[in-house]
């Protein structure tokens, strides 16, 4: 998938896509959830002058986390001879990873990385519909390359539909030779609360911390 160039002579390299390693996907009950996408963005930087961006995003899914959600709601109805049914919606821990190539291999200054950091949390909160997403912490990891990276941990509530669940949200980015890095990961904490007339407690609960951890060392195990 190469590109075109400036000037016709300055290549954009091809961006490879950032894995999770498989065994340790499948060692925590990971999956990934589509084929990997692969872009090519066309920017002009003059009237005579176009550049190609390259990218991939890879997308994986924490399947033993809805499963175990899967079963505490199922428990519950069952508990509560409740119909089997009521719909809940499909809740689980994500990580999207996106790498980015600049014609010959050009790296982003620090200070778009950083925009780029919280044009990510935006997205997250909006797609996630998180209210008062807030920073928390920041974590430090070192991946297989020996690079250590920063992430960025942020905790927020779900809408006010969501029985009270908060989230959890990752976002990383780093660069190396000739790509950068941008990570994300969406964790559900916390319990989901339910109250259906004579029927009231928790519909499932979510130690976060635990997910958060798990997440840390998937994502550092990125190629």
């Amino acid at each position: 998938m190469s590109s075109l160039s400036i000037a016709g002579c300055i290549d954009t390299p091809d961006a490879l896509p950032a894995f999770v390693d498989e065994s340790a996907l499948d060692s925590y009950g990971w999956s990934q959830t589509e084929a990997v996408e692969y872009r090519t963005f066309e920017q002009k930087i003059s009237n005579s002058t176009s550049v190609s961006i390259n990218s991939t995003v890879v997308k994986y899914r924490n399947d033993r986390l809805a499963e175990d959600i899967e079963k505490q709601i199922s428990d519950f109805k069952n508990d509560h001879n409740l119909p089997a049914n009521i719909e809940v919606p499909s809740i689980t821990s994500e990580i999207h990873t996106s790498r980015i190539t600049f014609p010959a291999g050009v790296k982003l200054p620090n200070d778009i990385i950083n925009r780029i950091v919280e044009s990510s949390v935006k997205d997250l909160r909006s797609e996630n519909n998180i209210e008062d997403l807030k920073a928390t912490s920041t974590r430090q990891i070192t991946l297989q390359s020996g690079l250590m990276v920063p992430v960025y941990i942020h905790s927020g509530a779900k809408d006010s539909g969501s029985g009270g669940l908060s989230v959890i949200a990752v976002v990383a980015a780093y660069e190396n030779e000739d790509s950068s890095t941008i990570i994300t990961g969406i964790i559900p904490n916390g319990s989901m609360s339910v109250n259906m007339g004579p029927v009231s407690g928790n519909l499932f609960t979510i130690d976060g911390e635990r997910e958060l951890e798990e997440m840390l060392k998937l994502i550092a195990t990125l190629e």
